[in-house]
C-alpha cells in the first residue's frame, strides 16, 4: 500500500446536534431567517484559539496512529464517524472525548464587518459577507437551494435543532444546513469529512476508509444559517474542503449577525 503521508487533517468543524430532517420541503420554514436578516448590516468573523493542550493531545494521537496504522485502517472501516474511544489512539479516554467535544478550543470575535442580506424577488434573498474572507450567495426558498457567486449550487441537506451539550462552544442555535459535493462519490461515503454530521468539534478528522486506496479529487462545500436561542442574533458558518490525493485543504468561515 502508497504510504499515506497526511494521516490527519486539521479541521474547524461545527456539528450541529438534533434531529435530521428528510423533508426537503423546508423553504417556508427557511425564509423565517432572511427577512430578519435584512435588518441586519454587520458581521463578526469569529476565529478558534487552541490550548497548550489541544496540540500535545493531537501529537500523541498522531504519533499512535502512525506506528499502527493498519490497526487504524480496520479501525475506521469497521465504525462510523465518530469513532469510540480505544487505547490504541494512543491518549487517554478523557482526553479523546474532551478533543472531540471541542474542550481544548474556545471561539473569540475577531472582526466586524459590512453585511447586507436583500430581498431580489418574492422568494430570492441575496446575501453579502465583505472582509478578509468575503462570502457572497443567493438563497432561493423556491428551490430550496444556495447558489454561490462561483455559481455553485448547494441543496438542503439537514435542519438543525437546539442542543446545549453539544453546542456549548457557540451558544444554542437553530437553522438548516445546505451541501455540495463536486464528486461522483455519495456524500455519506466521506463522513469523516463531516460535511454535515451533527456535533461540535474541532480537531484533527481522519482520512475515509474510501479514500485510503484512491486518487480522489472532490470539493465538499457546506452553509448553515441559523438563529441562537432566546436571541435576535444569527449565525453564518461556511465549510470548505478541498481533496486531492487523499488531502485535505479546508477553509472555514463563522460569523456571528447581531
Amino acid at each position: 500500500m502508497k504510504k499515506i503521508i497526511l494521516l490527519l487533517l486539521l479541521t474547524l468543524c461545527m456539528f450541529f446536534v438534533g434531529c435530521q430532517s428528510k423533508d426537503v420541503n423546508r423553504s417556508n420554514e427557511s425564509g423565517k431567517f432572511f427577512h430578519k436578516l435584512e435588518t441586519k448590516t454587520t458581521a463578526t468573523s469569529i476565529v478558534q484559539e487552541f490550548s497548550q493542550d489541544y496540540y500535545a493531545v493531537l501529537d500523541k494521537r498522531k504519533k499512535a496512529v502512525e506506528n499502527n496504522f493498519q490497526w487504524y485502517k480496520e479501525y475506521t472501516e469497521n465504525n462510523r464517524y465518530p469513532c469510540p474511544y480505544d487505547e490504541e489512539l494512543g491518549i487517554t479516554e478523557m482526553e479523546y472525548n474532551n478533543l472531540m467535544n471541542g474542550k481544548y478550543i474556545s471561539l473569540v470575535e475577531d472582526k466586524n464587518i459590512p453585511f447586507t442580506c436583500e430581498k431580489e424577488d418574492a422568494d430570492v434573498y441575496h446575501i453579502v459577507i465583505k472582509g478578509d474572507n468575503p462570502l457572497e450567495f443567493t438563497m432561493d426558498l423556491n428551490e430550496n437551494g444556495i447558489k454561490l457567486s462561483s455559481g455553485k449550487v448547494l441543496e438542503y441537506s439537514k435542519e438543525v435543532k437546539e442542543n446545549n451539550e453539544m453546542q456549548h462552544l457557540t451558544g444554542e442555535w437553530e437553522g438548516y444546513t445546505y451541501t455540495f459535493l463536486s464528486s461522483d462519490m455519495d456524500v455519506e461515503s466521506l463522513g469523516e469529512y463531516n460535511i454535515h454530521d451533527d456535533t461540535y468539534n474541532i480537531g484533527y478528522e481522519d482520512i475515509v476508509p474510501e479514500l485510503l486506496d484512491k486518487e480522489v479529487e472532490a470539493q465538499l462545500l457546506s452553509i448553515s444559517i441559523g438563529k441562537f436561542k432566546d436571541k435576535d442574533q444569527y449565525l453564518i458558518y461556511y465549510r470548505e474542503i478541498d481533496i486531492a490525493n487523499q488531502k485535505g485543504n479546508p477553509n472555514y468561515n463563522l460569523y456571528f449577525i447581531k
